[in-house]
């Protein structure tokens, strides 16, 4: 019999939250969405053809809701749109964190969180290196299922202009076109649709006690391929166990698309599929 769960996206107006909201609201596995947004009606009001289940917006720094079981965590922003480092790290690690750590203490047991393609806790790079050290708090706080999705560039419509990341996705997109491998593989645009899917697709097979996404094959087997059907290489499973810290997964953008169909390669496209 399937269970229906609570679950809490937070940054539910951003591109990446926004897609993830609306998978959520129509995944039988839900049965209340919890969107954080700062404005009303931002998130259920554009929704309202599509919703099968209910979604129910909260205010930052609002009490956090009873019976939760899942936090995807789409929370960031960038340096230039903070307008100071520190203000970014308030954001991209500070706002993280306290939700992670709210979260655990009131008994959720899957955290999800949108990082970067680099991430890195030694990095140079302001964003890289607050992308890597949010990624190595979260897995001390020890959520039995802890996933780390670290895409490349997004691919999106904004409500802002973004003028570094709209060149950032013609470019790449025209350099990856032949190759879908290694480092451009995983820096590729990714349409924030795909990252959307691939997260709530990760929640629902942890939810069924089956395997979560990025482990669909076993150890050694051709992984299911996305592109031309030549392709002839083998992706192990994006997952490390700990006993301290759980299950975490990482995944990056290259694991990411392998999971996508091409329904969800057009960013203007809603398009659900149910879990396996």
């Amino acid at each position: 019999m399937s269970r229906t769960k609570n679950v809490y996206v937070a940054g539910a107006t951003g591109a990446v939250g926004f897609k993830l909201c609306e998978v959520l609201a129509v995944t039988d596995q839900v049965s209340v969405v919890y969107s954080e947004t700062r404005v009303k009606g931002n998130v259920i009001v554009p929704m309202q053809d599509m919703m099968k289940h209910a979604i129910q917006e909260v205010s930052p720094g609002s009490p956090f809701p009873a019976n939760v079981s899942a936090v995807f965590c789409c929370l960031g922003t960038t340096i230039k749109k903070a307008g100071s480092d520190e203000r970014f790290r308030a954001i991209d690690f500070d706002m993280v964190m306290n939700l992670a750590r709210t979260a655990r203490a009131n008994g959720v047991s899957y955290f999800a969180v949108v990082s970067s393609v680099g991430a890195d806790a030694s990095s140079s790079n302001l964003y890289i290196r607050t992308k890597g050290e949010v990624e190595a708090a979260l897995r001390a706080i020890g959520f039995p299922q802890l996933l780390i999705v670290r895409p490349g560039v997004l691919n999106a419509l904004r409500r802002e202009s973004r003028c570094g990341e709209e060149c950032a996705v013609c470019c790449l997109n025209s350099l990856c076109c032949c190759c879908t491998c290694g480092v451009m593989g995983r820096v590729r645009p990714i349409p924030t649709l795909v990252v959307a899917h691939y997260m709530a697709r990760d929640w629902a097979a942890h939810l069924n006690d089956a395997p979560p996404s990025g482990q669909r094959n076993a150890p050694g087997a051709p992984a299911a391929s996305y592109g031309s059907s030549d392709e002839d290489e083998s992706v192990a499973p994006v997952a490390a166990a700990s006993a301290d810290t759980g299950d975490v997964r990482v995944a990056d953008g290259s694991q990411v698309m392998l999971d996508a169909v091409p329904e969800e390669l057009h960013t203007n496209v809603y398009v659900y599929h149910p879990p396996n």
